[in-house]
């Protein structure tokens, strides 16, 4: 094999890898059955458990979109904004498309936080996903001008 094939090779590999995405039907077994557990929990009022398990989920798939986007759910309702940003963040890392709504929940936690410049920079992500709908994107051109009006009515 000569030098320049097996770059090419190197360089398809690499590729392939930068665009795969989350496909739940490829989750690791025991990773779904700690994500159940966590979802039986919470059903029963258990966010330690449910923590816990979601934990465990993650250590045993670390591309398990759905179990870092229910993890980040918690700690956001928890109130654990910047916690929750950085698992919701982890789950985009892993795939964009699937967790793009996840773009405009971060925006409103920085809202909430009066971080009105991060709040515009999730905005703009979540606004070019090609996922969200014309009326979606109107929606959030509106809060990006609210998010731009306050910031300058506090300067």
């Amino acid at each position: 094999m000569n030098k320049y094939t097996f770059i090419l090779i190197v360089a398809l590999f690499c590729c392939n890898s930068c665009f795969a995405q989350y496909n739940k039907n490829e989750v690791k077994p025991k990773a779904k059955k700690y994500f159940n557990e966590a979802m039986v929990a919470m059903q029963m009022g258990d966010k330690e458990a449910s923590i816990k398990n979601l934990k465990k989920a993650i250590a045993e798939d670390e591309n398990y979109c759905d179990a870092y986007l229910l993890y980040g759910d918690l700690k956001n309702r928890d109130g654990d904004i910047d916690e929750a940003i950085k698992i919701y963040n982890q789950a985009i890392a892993i795939d964009s498309n699937y967790c793009y709504k996840r773009y405009k929940t971060i925006a409103e936690m920085y809202i909430s936080e009066k971080k009105y410049d991060n709040a515009i920079v999730y905005f703009n992500k979540y606004s070019s996903s090609a996922r969200v709908s014309p009326a979606e994107k109107n929606e959030v051109k509106l809060k990006i001008q609210n998010c731009n009006f306050i910031k300058d009515a506090l300067q």
